[in-house]
């Protein structure tokens, strides 16, 4: 199980401008880097309770896990 979140999900629902030059994916497990077609991937791991706060979204028949908005926003704040 994973989720994006970090500012590649503040992104996603236009809370911030600001592209993300890395992609943070959030996991029970996996902690570390690798980069995918020139783009970092940092993996970090979390909490099960915070996998209570992600959503399902689909882009082109793709779907993929990210943080929700209110929590995104939350992490924003956080940041700024």
């Amino acid at each position: 199980n994973y989720f994006i979140g970090g500012w590649s999900a503040a992104n996603y629902w236009r809370l911030t401008e600001q592209v993300p030059a890395k992609i943070e994916v959030y996991s029970l497990k996996r902690s570390g880097q690798k980069i995918i077609l020139n783009t970092p991937f940092i993996f970090r791991k979390t909490s099960a309770k915070k996998f209570k706060q992600i959503v399902t979204k689909k882009i082109k028949g793709h779907s993929f896990k990210i943080l929700n908005k209110e929590e995104s926003k939350k992490w924003l704040s956080r940041r700024t």
